[in-house]
Formats: structure tokens, C-alpha cells, sequence
């Protein structure tokens, strides 16, 4: 980055903003959040992009090894000791973090510090910003859904396979543009404006892909029908939206990730006796 000096790339607050990790990126996992509470604990308040990405290096290191380097001796959460192999996987996210703290030179850096670690990034979430006639619930769901695919986890039957689940996600990181993050967010915004005025209120859903306009809108972005998440079935109104997501996950993932549960049991199927489905609804505000 010729021109700039590591002064100008000196940023205050480092530690304090990965403590509010939570309300600077409100749409990101736990396992992020627990992450940035190791970062805010062994940065300082004021960092160059070195330090922070030495860190992020450095607590990639921890997640593999389970050791710390230089011989640090930082207190680790019982949460990272238990779900290392989840935080090792949502790892990339973090950047998202730095990219929110405004400074984009100082992100910039960051990421290509970065570039050499074994984990890829995954690309910056665009700024969008919607016609003041727009409902709210318009902008509540086209938000939700550019964050889903900026976001995308996939969570098989008790992680039973561990190996499927890494390869999608490493597979699948987020590599777009930042124009065609904007012009799918402009194509569904207003297919569902369109909608809803016309409609009243809309049902959105995927399987293992996007059905319906979500397919038609993705593939005319050139958004990968795979990175979608996984049965989702989303209403959207005037005033809001309301999402249920149905998983054949574990309690245990369940509750790692703070999902409200709902068990519903299938009676068509004596196979699948012992399989509980997880009916997680995001109740409208």
C-alpha cells in the first residue's frame, strides 16, 4: 500500500470494538462473538493492522493446536475449548468484524495481511440503502437475505459429517463483488415491494436451494444456488417478516447457536423415531 505510513493505519479502540462485536455485526454467529471475546482480550486499545492480523493468526493457531503462541497465557472461554472445531470453521468471519470499524484502509490491510493463511475471507458486505417508499418489511427481508448468503452455514443431522460440512463451507465462502451484492439486493427489494403492494404479503422459501423468486432473482445476480440456507420458509408483509427454519439438527447444535426449539416428531417414518425436528422461528418484532 505505497503512501501509507503505519501511523495513519494506527487505529484506537481495537479492543473495545471487538467487545461489541455483537452490535457492530449483528447478523453474525456465536462462534464469532466468542471469538472477538478472545480478540478484545489480548489486543490493545490502539493497533496497526499487523497486530490485529498477528492475532487473528495467532488465535487461528490456537483453534488447530489448542496452544497459544509466544507462550501467551490467555484465559480461552470454555466455549472455545468445547466447539473449536465450529469456531475454527466461522474463523474467516471475523474480518467482518474489522471491516465494520471504520476504517477501510485499515481493513484493506488487514485482509491482505491475511491472504496467506490457510482459511480464505470471505468478501465485504455492501452499504445498501432503500427508497424512503419502500415497508418496512421490504428492507426487514431483503437485509435478511443478503445476509444469509454472506453468512452461509450448513448444519447436517448432529454434524455427523464433519467433513461435508467443512468442505461446503470452505466451497462455498462468499467471493462476490460488492456492485453484484447491490444489484441483487436492488432486483429484491423491488420484486417484493412489488409484491407486497400487489400481494399484501408473500411466502419466500428454499430447500437446499432458493425456490420461487429467490431462484429466479439469485440466478440473474449470479448468486451460487447452493449457498443458500437450508429450509427456510419466510413470510413478508408490510410491517415485517417472520422466519421458521427447519433442521434436522442436535439439541446440542441447537443450543450452541441460541435457536429457540420447538421438537415436532414424525410419525410417517419408524426410521426416524429418535430424530426430532427443530422448528426455529424468528418471531416478528
Amino acid at each position: 500500500m505505497k503512501g501509507v505510513t503505519v501511523v495513519e493505519l494506527l487505529l484506537n479502540g481495537v479492543s473495545g470494538k471487538f467487545w461489541n462485536a455483537r452490535k457492530l455485526c449483528p447478523e453474525l454467529t456465536e462462534e464469532v462473538y466468542q471469538m472477538c471475546d478472545y480478540l478484545a482480550s489480548v489486543t490493545n486499545t490502539e493497533m496497526t493492522p499487523q497486530g490485529v492480523a498477528c492475532e487473528i493468526s495467532g488465535l487461528h493457531e490456537l483453534l488447530k493446536t489448542g496452544r497459544q503462541r509466544y507462550g501467551k497465557n490467555v484465559p480461552v472461554s470454555e466455549y472455545l475449548h468445547e466447539y473449536r472445531r465450529e469456531c475454527l470453521r466461522r474463523l474467516p468471519y471475523v474480518i467482518r468484524v474489522v471491516d465494520a470499524m471504520d476504517n477501510r484502509k485499515f481493513a484493506d490491510e488487514c485482509r491482505y495481511l491475511l491472504r496467506g493463511e490457510e482459511f480464505p475471507l470471505p468478501c465485504r458486505a455492501p452499504q445498501i440503502q432503500f427508497p424512503h417508499n419502500f415497508c418496512p418489511g421490504v428492507c426487514e427481508a431483503t437485509k435478511w437475505w443478503l445476509t444469509a448468503i454472506l453468512n452461509p452455514r450448513f448444519d447436517l443431522e448432529d454434524l455427523q459429517s464433519e467433513f461435508v460440512v467443512d468442505v461446503l463451507t470452505k466451497l462455498l465462502m462468499p467471493k462476490y463483488e460488492e456492485i453484484r451484492l447491490k444489484a441483487f439486493a436492488d432486483a429484491l427489494s423491488n420484486e417484493l415491494q412489488h409484491q407486497v403492494n400487489r400481494l399484501g404479503e408473500i411466502k419466500l422459501t428454499t430447500d437446499f436451494v432458493p425456490q420461487g423468486t429467490l431462484d429466479g432473482i439469485g440466478k440473474s445476480c449470479g448468486i451460487d444456488p447452493l449457498g443458500w440456507p437450508w429450509h427456510v420458509e419466510m413470510i413478508v408483509d408490510r410491517d415485517g417478516i417472520g422466519v421458521m427454519r427447519q433442521q434436522y439438527v442436535s439439541k446440542r447444535l441447537a443450543n450452541m447457536l441460541g435457536w429457540p426449539i420447538e421438537e415436532v416428531w414424525d410419525d410417517g417414518d419408524e426410521d426416524d423415531y429418535d430424530l426430532p425436528e427443530l422448528m426455529v422461528t424468528k418471531p416478528r418484532d
